[in-house]
Formats: structure tokens, C-alpha cells, sequence
């Protein structure tokens, strides 16, 4: 999608900014490069510098010809943006109403789009279609869509991990595996004190 970008034209002049009645639309392609067809500039007036030349503006071009450059720093009078620099896609945040917003290294936040939830007449009669995924059937009914939170929909907890996305079954075998070793370091230890009961009846 390319992007659009508004502007002012204005020049310095001693300590007082002159406003040349400029304004208009800058439009960039999806890569980065400046789209001059889809741009638009109007009431741009030319510059008239003290000495000759005349300076014009045109989206995408700025034209000094006729003027003289000395060999004297420059200075800036004037300097102003309503802009953002460039940026890179960091992540993204969703909160409790399913919006989702991505959020960049520039510090801009942009919304991205809406989560939707569907409920059915009976969810029992849905179609596991596994990795905790469900197929609507003739039993389950059509799917009835809806925000967060609205007309009988559950909420949307960000960072929250939901039961539907549990493996019951590895779940399961970490259970008795860990109650396997529990079970076996409890022998050790039943072990170790025998040991240490016929110990101590032999030094008697």
C-alpha cells in the first residue's frame, strides 16, 4: 500500500519564516521510492534571491539553479516535522475487545486488525480436528460470530494460555513421570534408613 504524507512549503528569511502558501501530497510506492505521478503540490511560488535566481519546487525536485554557493557554512533558521522516522515491526499487543495493534521501533503503534470469536448452539457437538482444532457439524450448528466479551462470547485474555491448547495426553506422561521419580527417590530414602537401622544394630 503506498503511503501518503502531507506537507507545508515555507523559507526562512532572517529570523522570520515566510509562508509560501504551498501545500500538498507526497505519495510513496510500498518500497520506499518517491511516486512523482501520485503526488500532488499546488500554490508553490518561486524564490527571489538577492543577486539573481530564481529557486522553484515541484513534488520530488527542488531547483537552485541560478544561485551561488560561497564558501560559508551554512546556517539553519528554521527547522520543523510532523513526521516519524523509519521503523521496524517489533511486535504486537491485543487487548481484552480483540484489536490488535503492531507496534514499532520508532515508537509508532498502528492497528492492525480485530479478533473475532465464534460460539455455536452446541459446542459438544463440534468435530475435533486435532493440534486443539474443531470442525463446525450438523450437531454443533453454524458458527455465530462476535466481538470479545458481547452477546454471550467469552474474553480475550492476552498472554493467557486456554485449555483448548493443552496436549492432555503429553501432559499426562510428564505427570507419571514425575510421579514415577518421586515414587522411586521415596525408596532411596527408605532404603538408605534401613541401612542405617542394621548399621547402628551391629555397633550394638
Amino acid at each position: 500500500m503506498a503511503q501518503r504524507s502531507e506537507l507545508d512549503a515555507g523559507a526562512s528569511t532572517s529570523t522570520d519564516l515566510r509562508d509560501l502558501g504551498a501545500g500538498g501530497t507526497l505519495q510513496f510506492n510500498p518500497d520506499g521510492s518517491f511516486n512523482a505521478a501520485g503526488s500532488t503540490v499546488s500554490g508553490i511560488t518561486g524564490l527571489s534571491w538577492v543577486g539573481g535566481g530564481t529557486q522553484t519546487i515541484a513534488p520530488g525536485s527542488l531547483s537552485f539553479d541560478g544561485s551561488v554557493q560561497y564558501a560559508q557554512p551554512s546556517s539553519l533558521m528554521s527547522l520543523s516535522t510532523n513526521g516519524y522516522g523509519g521503523g521496524f515491526f517489533t511486535g504486537v499487543s491485543i487487548d481484552g475487545g480483540g484489536a490488535i495493534t503492531g507496534r514499532y521501533s520508532n515508537g509508532v503503534t498502528r492497528p492492525i486488525g480485530t479478533i473475532v470469536l465464534a460460539n455455536f448452539t452446541s459446542p459438544d457437538g463440534l468435530d475435533p480436528a486435532g493440534d486443539g482444532l474443531y470442525r463446525a457439524t450438523a450437531e454443533s450448528g453454524a458458527a455465530l460470530t462476535g466481538a470479545p466479551g458481547q452477546n454471550g462470547m467469552g474474553q480475550i485474555v492476552s498472554g493467557a494460555l486456554e485449555m483448548s491448547t493443552v496436549d492432555l495426553a503429553r501432559e499426562m506422561v510428564a505427570l507419571i513421570t514425575s510421579q514415577r521419580s518421586f515414587q522411586i527417590n521415596s525408596r532411596v530414602i527408605t532404603v538408605a534408613d534401613q541401612m542405617y537401622a542394621e548399621a547402628a544394630e551391629l555397633k550394638q
